[in-house]
Formats: structure tokens, sequence, C-alpha cells
């Protein structure tokens, strides 16, 4: 009796454990994943910076891991069907936002992942009618003396690649050069732009995206706030309709970060 009462009590142990263990790959995608030193200034491309941000915190946790675009890159150059199907994947949603759903899942297979999520950041003119980017528009502008501010539009889309669904979406907004124009004058002044948009990435919104992804495979990892007004340091972003999580606004030491929050950051469909 006190045999089986030990092995009881040794099972119930190992359950936590066991449910604990379980992890989902992600294929953390950047639209310019083929886009290597392809700027003036040689600088990784806006959402190849915001990506290795996402990876890095995914590979933190115990629930969700993502292969490094390292891997990524040396896996699409080993492969030319797979590379020639990533080119036409993000060529795609770069253009129009439409998502190969079987090119997606080819390549998630590739790397032993069900799920796949599409990071892209640009620069939009003209009402949306052209896209640029970032460092392709510091050039311009630092080469012509324009002073004008721009509106940088960073976005993430998660896919389940069984079901061919989206199980999440969020957009992201930040005004660049606001008060004083964006331009560089010398490398200096192009390598603060490059932090600056480190720090805006890392502390805001790659953080709000695995935040968001990790919700849609463990739903009750993240516990929703209370409603509270916007103080001097912090505010609360809503997420979707159901959730709302506290950020702190991180600041530049040379100049602080604009953050135009969505009304709606994410949606989300049920259908897995």
């Amino acid at each position: 009796m006190k045999l089986i009462i030990k092995l009881f009590l040794f099972l119930v142990m190992l359950i936590p454990q066991a449910v604990h263990a379980i992890t989902f790959n992600v294929v953390v995608l950047p639209v310019d994943i083929l886009n290597v030193c392809n700027n003036y200034y040689c600088f990784p491309e806006a959402s190849e910076i915001l990506a290795q941000d996402i990876i890095q915190n995914f590979n933190k946790t115990d629930k969700v891991k993502a292969p490094d675009l390292y891997e990524i890159r040396a896996a699409l150059a080993a492969d030319t069907d797979l590379y020639n199907t990533t080119a036409a994947v993000v060529r795609k949603y770069d253009y129009n936002n439409s998502i190969d759903y079987a090119g997606l899942k080819k390549i998630a297979r590739n790397f032993d992942a069900k799920s796949v999520l599409i990071v892209s950041s640009v620069v939009v003119a003209n009402k949306g009618l052209s896209k640029r980017s970032v460092w392709e528009v510091l050039e311009i502008s630092s080469a012509f003396d324009i002073e004008q501010s721009y509106t940088l539009e960073s976005g993430a889309v998660l896919i389940d690649d069984v079901n061919d669904i989206v199980m999440w979406s969020g957009n992201y907004k930040r005004i660049l050069g606001e008060k004083s124009g964006f331009s560089a004058r010398n490398a200096s002044q192009a390598n603060s732009k490059l932090d600056t948009l480190r720090m805006y990435f890392s502390d805001m919104i790659a953080q709000d995206i695995t935040q968001n992804v990790i919700l849609r495979f463990f739903p009750k990892t993240i516990n929703p706030l209370d409603q509270k007004q916007k103080t001097d340091k912090k505010e609360i972003y809503k997420e979707g309709s159901m959730l709302q999580f506290e950020k702190t606004l991180p600041k530049s030491k040379s100049e602080e970060i604009p953050v135009t929050p969505n009304e709606e950051m994410g949606e989300m469909i049920f259908g897995i």
C-alpha cells in the first residue's frame, strides 16, 4: 500500500513538469532577410533588428524557441529552392501584405516549426502609396538637407502553418524626426539614429510582440491589468479588446522616443 502511495505521489510530481516542458517552435522571418548590407550605411535593416530582438526574447524563455537569423540565412544559402520560396514570400508580403501560406508552410517545415512570425518595418510616405527603407530615407534626407518628419510603420503577423490562419497581428507607428527632421550630417549622427532605433525596438515593440505570441500558445501566462489612468512615466496600451499590458516608455539620451499606439494593437482569430 505504501508503495502504491509513493508511486502515485511521484506521478503527481511529474505531471506539472511534463506540461511545463511543452515548447513551440516559431520561425521569425523579417521581410528584409535577404538584404544584407543593402544600404549606404551598411546598417542592418529595421525589420532585421526587430526580428533579432524577438528571437532573443523567445529563446530566453522555455515556452517558445526560434532559429537565429544566421541559421536561417545559412539554410537559405544551402538550399536554392528554399531561397527562391523565401524570396517570393517576403516579396509578396512586402509589396501588398499578401500572405503566401504554401510558401510559409514549406519554410516552417524546414525548421521543424508549425508557425511563422513575419516581421516588417518600413517608412510609409504619400499616404501609404510608397514604402522605403528607414536607411534609404535617412540617406536621401541627409544628402538633400530635407527637414521633414516621417512615419515608421512596424508590424508582425503570426501564421499557423497547419491550419493556414492568422493567429495574431500587431501594428506599431513612430514618428521619425518630429522636432528637427530625420537626417544625419556625419557617421556619428547616423550611428546615433541606429542606436535610437535599436532602443525603440528592444524596449518597446519586441517585448510587446513576444508577449502576444506567447499568449497565443499559453493563454494563462500573462495576467490582465486593471483599468488605470496614464501617469508621467507609464501608459497602458490596449491589446485587442481583452487584455491590457503595462509599458514603460524608453528614452534616448539624445532624444525622446514618441510612440503612437494604435487603438487596436492586435487581433486574434480562434481557429486551432
